[in-house]
């Protein structure tokens, strides 16, 4: 058997590779004699490497005069997507082609995260159109949704209601995909996959501080001042991203801001993490955290570490309220001292629903693929 798994294997911000690789895990372990293959929705092939597409010319002419010329909205949505991220799209489609011509694949598996939203609407059409002719049966595990515009929303509606997908799962904003599509599919609500990554990966051997602070590239001014605050506190304390080069510059930059000499900064910065085991013994380094990007808060959830986040997605939110604890993150960045009551609260329950909701989530996969290999 073989299963082709679909997410954003190798970037650099490592919450997505931890995604992937925990899915990849569940289906190796429910599935030992399967061969699974990795594909990258960006299109790469490494963490420093792309696809590089041997493109048709004459194909490539006429997709270009049709993304020009061709006005008619409803076809014209996916010229417009292909038009606004033509080198993506390009090495995904022909990436898959060559592996659809090699290959055939029992099953697709999309491995979660904020999947149906502009940025992947595009190449997600491309994809499902493509598995759908091959005969490849095609299902979706613990998505979220982040913004659509009308295209988007357009692109998504065209593919998921294909009768080659099989089964949706939805981490956060059930309600609303329900609203926005009707589709043949069997729609369910689980947990995020990567709630299991310590079942997998060793935590740190040492403990580097008392709180981390998970750095992300936007909200500088929330950010700017809890750092100040943690300085003035006495706690110790460290920085940290998921491994995204962006966020490491971004983190560097903020803590000069703050006052901390440029040759002060590794003692303040965590090096950038290069792979998912470097995360998880990033994150689990410290006795709490304030993170901002959604899978550090995920990794301290599955090892029990008390975690705080900022707001700023509506899937932080849905996350912290289905662990029972939903004054774990908030839309501003409460004063340091209200975020060490809040991390007080943090018990040995809301980590038993962490681990709960994990093995959900690893049920629900193994469930979803079983159904689809039985109605083959």
């Amino acid at each position: 058997m073989k299963i082709l798994l679909i997410g954003e294997y190798y970037s650099e911000n490592l919450g997505d590779p931890l995604l992937c690789q925990s899915v990849e895990r569940i289906l190796a372990e429910g599935y030992p004699e399967a061969e699974i293959v990795p594909f990258d929705l960006s299109g790469r092939i490494s963490v420093t490497e792309y696809y590089e597409p041997k493109t048709n010319p004459v194909l490539d002419a006429v997709t270009k005069y049709v993304c020009d010329h061709y006005l008619y909205y409803r076809r014209a949505a996916i010229c417009r997507a292909y038009d606004a991220d033509k080198d993506r799209c390009l090495r995904v489609w022909y990436h898959l082609q060559e592996l659809l011509r090699k290959n055939r694949f029992d099953l697709a598996v999309f491995a979660g995260g904020s999947l149906f939203m502009d940025y992947f609407a595009g190449v997600i059409h491309l994809m499902i159109r493509q598995l759908a002719l091959s005969g490849t049966r095609i299902l979706f595990h613990a998505c979220g949704m982040s913004t659509l515009d009308q295209d988007g929303e357009y692109l998504l509606r065209q593919v998921l209601g294909s009768g080659k997908v099989v089964s949706i799962s939805l981490r956060d904003s059930a309600e609303r995909f329900r609203s926005m599509f009707a589709v043949k599919a069997r729609v369910l609500e689980t947990y995020d996959t990567a709630l299991n990554c310590s079942r997998w990966f060793p935590k740190a051997g040492e403990c580097r501080a008392e709180y981390g602070i998970g750095l992300i590239d936007r909200c500088p001014e929330q950010q700017l001042r809890l750092i100040r605050e943690c300085m003035a506190s006495g706690h110790s304390w460290m920085a940290f991203t998921n491994g995204s080069p962006y966020d490491q510059r971004y983190g560097e930059n903020l803590l000069t801001e703050a006052g901390i000499p440029q040759e002060n900064l590794k003692d303040y910065l965590m090096e950038r993490p290069r792979t998912t085991g470097e995360l998880v013994r990033t994150v689990t380094g410290f006795e709490k955290i304030i993170a901002f990007r959604m899978h550090g808060q995920i990794t301290a959830a599955s090892f029990g570490i008390p975690s705080f986040g900022l707001a700023w997605d509506r899937k932080l939110t849905e996350f912290y309220g289905k662990l029972g604890f939903p004054q774990g993150c908030a839309e501003t960045v409460p004063s340091f001292s209200e975020i060490e009551e809040i991390l007080a609260g943090y018990d040995a329950a809301v980590h038993d629903r962490a681990l709960t909701q994990g093995e959900e989530s690893r049920r629900c996969l193994l469930e979803a693929v079983e159904r689809a290999l039985k109605n083959k």
